[in-house]
Protein backbone atom coordinates (compact mmCIF):
# COMPACT_ATOMS: atom_id res chain seq x y z
CA UNK A 1 0.00 0.00 0.00
CA UNK A 2 1.39 3.74 -0.85
CA UNK A 3 1.59 5.86 1.50
CA UNK A 4 -0.43 9.26 1.07
CA UNK A 5 -0.03 11.51 4.35
CA UNK A 6 -2.94 13.37 3.76
CA UNK A 7 -4.93 9.93 5.22
CA UNK A 8 -5.31 8.07 7.85
CA UNK A 9 -6.09 4.51 6.80
CA UNK A 10 -7.90 2.14 9.37
CA UNK A 11 -7.81 -1.75 8.30
CA UNK A 12 -11.02 -3.68 9.29
CA UNK A 13 -8.56 -6.85 10.64
CA UNK A 14 -6.91 -6.77 13.66
CA UNK A 15 -3.11 -7.84 14.26
CA UNK A 16 -4.46 -11.16 14.36
CA UNK A 17 -5.92 -11.36 11.13
CA UNK A 18 -9.48 -11.88 12.51
CA UNK A 19 -11.70 -9.76 10.46
CA UNK A 20 -14.03 -7.82 12.76
CA UNK A 21 -18.00 -7.82 13.48
CA UNK A 22 -20.25 -5.69 12.03
CA UNK A 23 -19.30 -6.18 8.96
CA UNK A 24 -20.66 -2.74 7.71
CA UNK A 25 -18.53 -1.24 10.24
CA UNK A 26 -16.73 1.10 7.76
CA UNK A 27 -20.02 2.27 6.57
CA UNK A 28 -21.43 3.25 9.91
CA UNK A 29 -18.93 5.51 10.35
CA UNK A 30 -18.91 7.14 7.03
CA UNK A 31 -22.60 7.66 7.17
CA UNK A 32 -22.18 10.36 9.55
CA UNK A 33 -20.44 12.60 7.23
CA UNK A 34 -22.62 11.09 4.16
CA UNK A 35 -25.44 12.89 2.34
CA UNK A 36 -27.86 12.38 -0.42
CA UNK A 37 -27.19 13.82 -3.64
CA UNK A 38 -30.03 15.02 -6.28
CA UNK A 39 -30.70 11.39 -7.41
CA UNK A 40 -31.00 10.41 -3.79
CA UNK A 41 -27.84 8.01 -4.09
CA UNK A 42 -26.18 8.08 -0.53
CA UNK A 43 -22.96 10.02 -1.58
CA UNK A 44 -19.78 9.62 1.15
CA UNK A 45 -17.80 12.68 2.50
CA UNK A 46 -14.24 12.81 1.09
CA UNK A 47 -12.97 13.53 4.55
CA UNK A 48 -14.39 9.62 5.59
CA UNK A 49 -14.75 7.02 2.91
CA UNK A 50 -15.03 3.23 2.97
CA UNK A 51 -12.43 1.68 1.07
CA UNK A 52 -11.44 -2.14 0.36
CA UNK A 53 -8.11 -3.03 1.25
CA UNK A 54 -6.52 -6.11 0.33
CA UNK A 55 -9.94 -7.87 0.06
CA UNK A 56 -10.96 -6.16 3.67
CA UNK A 57 -13.20 -3.34 4.33
CA UNK A 58 -11.95 -0.52 5.71
CA UNK A 59 -11.85 3.26 6.32
CA UNK A 60 -9.73 6.01 4.69
CA UNK A 61 -10.22 9.39 6.93
CA UNK A 62 -8.77 12.89 5.99
CA UNK A 63 -6.86 14.51 8.37
CA UNK A 64 -8.99 17.34 8.28
CA UNK A 65 -11.16 15.30 9.96
CA UNK A 66 -9.48 15.17 13.72
CA UNK A 67 -10.35 19.21 13.26
CA UNK A 68 -13.69 19.13 11.83
CA UNK A 69 -15.37 16.71 13.62
CA UNK A 70 -12.78 15.66 16.48
CA UNK A 71 -15.81 13.50 18.30
CA UNK A 72 -16.09 11.28 15.30
CA UNK A 73 -12.17 11.22 14.63
CA UNK A 74 -11.87 10.34 18.23
CA UNK A 75 -14.65 7.59 17.97
CA UNK A 76 -13.10 5.81 14.80
CA UNK A 77 -9.46 5.93 16.57
CA UNK A 78 -11.06 4.33 19.81
CA UNK A 79 -13.56 1.79 18.13
CA UNK A 80 -9.52 0.64 16.03
CA UNK A 81 -8.14 0.73 18.97
CA UNK A 82 -10.25 -1.64 21.31
CA UNK A 83 -10.66 -4.00 18.39
CA UNK A 84 -7.11 -3.88 17.39
CA UNK A 85 -7.25 -2.31 14.34
CA UNK A 86 -4.51 -1.88 11.89
CA UNK A 87 -3.79 1.79 11.49
CA UNK A 88 -1.48 3.36 9.03
CA UNK A 89 -0.65 7.04 8.87
CA UNK A 90 -0.58 8.05 12.29
CA UNK A 91 2.48 9.66 13.79
CA UNK A 92 1.83 8.49 17.28
CA UNK A 93 0.35 5.38 18.44
CA UNK A 94 -3.06 7.57 19.00
CA UNK A 95 -3.37 10.90 17.77
CA UNK A 96 -6.23 11.60 19.75
CA UNK A 97 -7.70 15.55 19.59
CA UNK A 98 -6.67 17.27 23.17
CA UNK A 99 -10.24 17.48 24.90
CA UNK A 100 -11.27 21.95 24.82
Amino acid sequence: MSRDDRFVIVEGTSSSNTPIRPHNWAERFAGNLASYDRHLRLSFSSLLVPVMINDVKGLRMNRGLCHSHPEIYKDILGFAEAHDLRVHGLEAPLELPLAS
